[in-house]
């Protein structure tokens, strides 16, 4: 027992490291955006499509912030590779802004048989087009929205 605790504290130590690396990171990456004036910022976010809030929350997230959408896609037979960059990029984008990922950690964790669409997940609906997409290819590029029934993305 006594043997293992070097490895679970260095373990511990490398996870602390890259914690609190990622934070700073954010925080730069939150700062540097807060620097530009606000005529950049509307300028980059009407490029983007998005809102001048929504580039300001995507800008202090760091690049794991969808990991879990890659996770969900491969657990339900979706490729990300093969799909629309366009839509791609709108289901990242809904997963980034997402508060419900202790939610979908678990979800994920406990592998359930059945392929289920928790309500809180904003891109549910987007994510039944791409499966529904996949049986039945001859709708192919009708899924274009991934914000759920309740709006939330």
């Amino acid at each position: 027992m006594q043997a293992k605790f070097p490895e679970v504290l260095s373990g511990l130590f490398h996870y602390l490291n890259a914690t609190g690396k990622r934070y700073w990171q954010r925080l730069s990456s939150a700062a540097e955006f807060e620097r530009l004036d606000g005529q950049e910022k509307a300028r980059i976010a009407s490029e983007l499509g998005i809102s001048g809030d929504e580039l300001r929350i995507l800008a202090s997230k760091d690049e794991t912030s969808a990991d879990l959408l890659v996770r969900r896609m491969e657990s339900i037979g979706l490729d990300p590779r093969t799909t629309n960059p366009a839509v791609m990029r709108d289901l990242q984008r809904c997963c980034s802004k997402c508060r419900d990922k202790v939610l979908c950690v678990h979800e994920l964790e406990d592998k359930p048989r059945e392929i289920t669409w928790p309500s809180y997940c904003p891109n549910e609906w987007t994510l039944g087009a791409l499966t529904q997409e996949q049986r039945e290819p001859s709708t192919l590029g009708t899924a274009s929205s991934s914000c759920n029934k309740s709006g939330r993305c």
